[in-house]
């Protein structure tokens, strides 16, 4: 997503495989192996389809790529504004158990295309982190049990803020990082927000919008940033040596 890539990320874990389709960093489709993870089991539990209904696109899909949503939509069986929250809210909920995963391995296909009817499943940055939103606390702690004493400050991410839509509470807690405190004692200055600020350096961590800073300066000092050199603020040319002989 950060790359504005395309391609096809397939994640092997022990019960399924769940293969994300990107164009242009934005999911469009997303699928997996897993019985309870079907289409049609989503569609069939909100009443957007019948069951027989399901059965005539399955019938008809290989005149649609082989795909049962292209074949419903393409028969007239299934309205597309109609189900796109619901493909969404699939999507994310798919992304999420994912994401809980401890073992497994991926593999990234680029510029791969699916075949069939790909639907966007929404803005990147929201799909991605509604997905975090829905990860136990409990994971979350222990995910950050090993870094939960190192100071975690604010740094240059691949991510502009403004596009993460952060909620007023995200941003709020997101605010209490300074750089000098701790994970644990930005958690024990303000206990209300500690589920708040452990989910946020969570979900940013990846992102590099916060790191923690692994050698603690005794004095307690922030880091600091290096330089960001750009086209415009490009360092003066070097003299060769021959300029330099008097």
């Amino acid at each position: 997503a950060q790359g504005d890539r395309t391609g096809r990320l397939t994640l092997n874990l022990p019960d399924r495989s769940t293969a994300v389709s990107f164009r242009k960093g934005n999911s469009e489709h997303i699928d997996s192996t897993h019985p309870d993870d079907a289409v049609s089991v989503s569609l069939l539990s909100q009443k957007l389809t019948t069951l027989d209904q399901v059965s005539m696109a399955e019938a008809a899909k290989s005149r649609f790529g082989g795909d049962l949503l292209a074949s419903l939509f393409g028969l007239g069986l299934l309205n597309p504004n109609a189900a796109f929250d619901l493909l969404a809210q699939r999507g994310t909920s798919m992304l999420a158990r994912v994401l809980l995963a401890e073992t497994g391995d991926f593999v990234w296909e680029p510029d791969f295309v699916v075949q069939g009817h790909g639907v966007p499943l929404g803005d990147r940055w929201t799909i991605f982190l509604d997905s975090l939103r829905r990860v136990p606390t409990s994971e979350i702690r222990k995910r950050l049990a090993s870094v939960r004493d190192l100071p975690v400050y604010k740094s240059q991410g691949s991510v502009d803020l403004a596009d993460l839509r952060l909620t007023p509470l995200e941003v709020r807690a997101l605010n209490h990082v300074n750089g000098v405190h701790s994970l644990a004692e930005l958690c024990a200055r303000f206990p209300a927000e500690a589920e708040s600020i452990c989910r946020v350096v969570w979900m940013l961590r990846d992102l590099d919008v916060l790191k923690f800073i692994l050698e603690v300066d005794p004095a307690g000092r922030p880091p600091t940033e290096a330089p960001v050199v750009t086209s415009s603020s490009s360092p003066p040319p070097i003299k060769p040596e021959s300029a330099l002989v008097e």
